[in-house]
């Protein structure tokens, strides 16, 4: 069960597992040091002090008996073999695989890898960093207008940083609100001093000794202290062997569902010849004499 965020839900899959009668082996993955924390708080509570990372900890009803694996990052699938590739050429072999993998920093072209001035929210550590980073700066760029991005910009403000918004849609959380909702939602941060760029993307990224510059598409440039990457949907894993899908689900025959389905094609196959509408244009209209 890869995790590569560390996050609740593998674990409430094992704990599931366990409900279910499931007594075999279960191995948690995840490329973290932790066990799986609430990462909730990471761009709110935890960035304004309310909350510790002790306070993250995961509250559960049952201990899921299962061996962690953490620190190890998977690396491959070979889905004939049914196993999972792991660092150092190991290959954890599986009965069933669930992949909780959640989301991942997204990386803008241009961009350096490795910087004090750019930092991306994901894991406790990268928390720490921006948390850090944050002390130090006065004015903050969030790029990516999703929900982590406005909740970091909303941390920012509560702790009296200038704030500014960079995002390619139209309005703020547009994927998930759609077009008009986003649009109270970017008048609410601009009444709370939250300047926005938005309908434009970043083409480019340059560094000094005072901060960051952010180049926009548009010709504009962002002059931060700091900037804040948001997160993407994860790469899937890689497959070493990927079976061709099969476009019709196999469906058991005396399964319950598919047996009344079909008793309902058979009634209505039956209602449609009972029909005066369903009898040939010739018996329904006589030719007259």
């Amino acid at each position: 069960m890869p995790d590569r965020q560390g996050s609740a839900p593998p674990r409430r899959r094992a704990e599931r597992l366990r409900t279910l009668g499931w007594r075999g082996e279960i191995t948690m993955i995840g490329d973290e040091p932790h066990r799986p924390y609430n990462r909730t708080p990471l761009s709110k509570q935890l960035l304004t002090g309310d909350r510790q990372p002790p306070d993250l900890a995961l509250v559960t009803h049952t201990e899921p008996d299962a061996s962690w694996r953490l620190g190890t990052r998977a690396l491959g699938l070979d889905i004939s073999r049914r196993e999972l590739l792991l660092p150092g050429g190991e290959q954890l072999p599986f009965d069933g695989l669930v992949i909780a993998s959640g989301v991942e920093a997204r990386h803008l072209p241009g961009t350096p890898l490795h910087s004090e001035r750019g930092w991306m929210l994901r894991t406790l550590a990268d928390d720490r960093n921006i948390d850090a980073a944050l002390a130090k700066a006065r004015h903050v760029a969030v790029i990516g207008g999703g929900f982590i991005g406005c909740e970091i910009a909303r941390t920012a403000r509560t702790r009296a940083l200038d704030v500014t918004i960079i995002d390619v849609s139209p309005t703020l959380l547009h994927r998930s609100l759609g077009t008009a909702l986003g649009a109270v939602i970017g008048d609410l941060h601009r009444d709370h001093g939250v300047r926005l760029h938005l309908g434009v993307g970043v083409s480019g990224w340059s560094e000094d000794s005072r901060g960051v510059t952010v180049l926009l598409h548009d010709g504009e440039t962002v002059r931060a202290g700091v900037a804040v990457v948001g997160t993407v949907p994860p790469h899937r894993l890689a497959l070493a062997h990927r079976p061709r899908p099969h476009r019709r689900r196999a469906v058991r025959p005396h399964h319950p569902r598919h047996r009344s389905r079909r008793l309902r094609h058979r009634r209505h196959r039956r209602r449609r010849r009972r029909s005066p509408l369903a009898q040939p244009a010739l018996r329904r209209h006589p030719p007259s004499r």
